[in-house]
């Protein structure tokens, strides 16, 4: 009897084991497909992501309606976008042309009908069954204001602004940017736009009847930057020559002020647009897009810095 029981009692946990290895086996393989299955869908959702067209950044960041000339060609920056195809749904505006032939870049000519009233063009930038979608901003024009121009009987007078008058000592030094340096030849000397502004009265004493401003958007270069004919940003003013805040549209609104101030006073305003002037940091050169005449070879550059620089 004692025999029979400690037999069957071994054949029972013969039995036991085999049934959890079995369970223990089952679900280790169920669940490995499981983890297979998910670590699967998670890979193909970011496969899927990664080659999405990414557009974070167009030039002109915006447009007007109502242009003499009604086209356009905008710039767009971001990733995957080579290949891609844009398209719109837009009510009067067509796409002429277009160019995706490389991952950061992308060019759309667009026609602009005098018909257009929206606010907005909606882009729909195509890659593989993949959209990504813009909303490229169209602003109304000002229809009350009209440029007057220059003649031969105005006087200009021109000024760089970082070598005028330091309106506002706070801009002087910003973060990760050029800090003045009132001692060095080459060196930041904190003029700014605000400095303007309170000695407009004096340029109108002169006899002036317009001034002219050397470009003051954004250089953001690590040293010789006080000219600002290199440019890191072509559509926002220079935050040293602003309010001081690094990057920030804000700046715009003291040029604004300064031509507000200046049309009270009976004083035209120049902007002086150098569009083939850019600085070595600007993104169109940290990564270049992909055409042959893009840039001129630095190699055939007869630039020199003059012998004799006014300390002052």
């Amino acid at each position: 009897m004692l025999d029979g029981y400690l037999i069957n009692k071994m054949q029972i946990y013969q039995i036991l084991k085999t049934v959890i290895f079995n369970l223990y086996k089952y679900y280790f393989t169920r669940m490995r497909i499981l983890l297979i299955t998910i670590l699967f869908i998670i890979g193909s959702m970011a496969n899927a992501d990664a080659q999405k067209p990414i557009v974070t950044k167009t030039e002109p960041p915006n447009w007007w309606s109502n242009m003499q000339n009604d086209t356009l060609q905008i710039m767009l920056y971001g990733n995957n976008l080579e290949n891609a195809i844009a398209t719109s749904k837009t009510k009067n505006i067509s796409i002429i042309s277009s160019l995706f032939n490389q991952t950061n870049y992308g060019f759309i000519d667009v026609v602009i009908d005098n018909n257009f009233i929206g606010t907005e063009i909606v882009f729909e930038i195509k890659n593989d069954n993949k959209t990504e979608k813009i909303n490229y901003p169209i602003l109304k024009r000002d229809a009350e204001f009209k440029p007057k121009g220059v003649n031969n009987s105005d006087v200009v007078y021109l000024i760089m602004p970082d070598r005028f008058a330091n309106g506002n000592e706070l801009n002087d030094d910003v973060s990760e940017m050029e800090q003045t340096k009132a001692a060095a030849i080459d060196g930041r000397k904190g003029g700014d736009l605000q400095g303007i502004i309170k000695n407009l009265p004096y340029i109108k004493d002169l006899g002036a009847t317009s001034i002219w401003l050397t470009p003051f958007q954004e250089m953001n270069q690590a040293s010789g930057s006080y000219h600002h004919y290199g440019m890191s940003d072509m559509y926002n003013v220079d935050a040293r020559f602003g309010n001081g805040n690094k990057f920030s549209k804000e700046n715009n609104l003291v040029y604004k002020k300064l031509v507000e101030s200046a049309h009270a006073n009976n004083l035209k305003m120049v902007m002086d647009v150098v569009l083939n002037h850019i600085g070595i940091n600007h993104p169109w050169m940290q990564k270049k897009p992909r055409l042959k005449n893009w840039v001129h070879d630095s190699t055939l550059c007869n630039f020199m810095i003059p012998a004799l620089t006014d300390k002052y």
